[in-house]
């Protein structure tokens, strides 16, 4: 996979990362979502300005007893849409737990 990083006037290509600097920049762009990926106490003890929030728990189930299966498709795009994530909605994701949790959501909105 290529990393890519987010340029002074550019939206980063999927799956990219971008600066703390272009973030603060960009935060007022109406296309823009940011999502936090943790529990909702998480997200109201500390989040970005404008970030909206979802839980680990929606973009994952159990299945055969499998756990940590992609959720239902029909689910998630509910779930997007309540966000205001569509195919072409550029998204910023983190975590307070190292990236993982956001990096699910990514290869999720990559994967649907």
């Amino acid at each position: 996979m290529k990393t890519t990083v987010a340029t002074e006037d550019s939206y980063p290509a999927t799956m990219g990362f971008v600066t703390a600097d272009w973030l603060e920049r960009t935060l007022g762009d109406s296309r823009l979502r940011v999502v936090q990926v943790d529990g909702e106490q998480y997200y109201h003890q500390v989040h970005i300005p404008g970030a909206l929030q979802i839980s680990y728990g929606k973009l994952v189930t159990k299945r055969n007893d499998v756990p940590g299966v992609m959720a239902d498709p029909a689910d998630l795009m509910r779930e997007f849409g309540r966000l205001g994530i569509a195919t072409t909605t550029p998204v910023v994701a983190y975590d307070l737990t190292g990236g993982l949790d956001a990096a699910r959501l990514l290869w999720t909105l990559a994967s649907l």
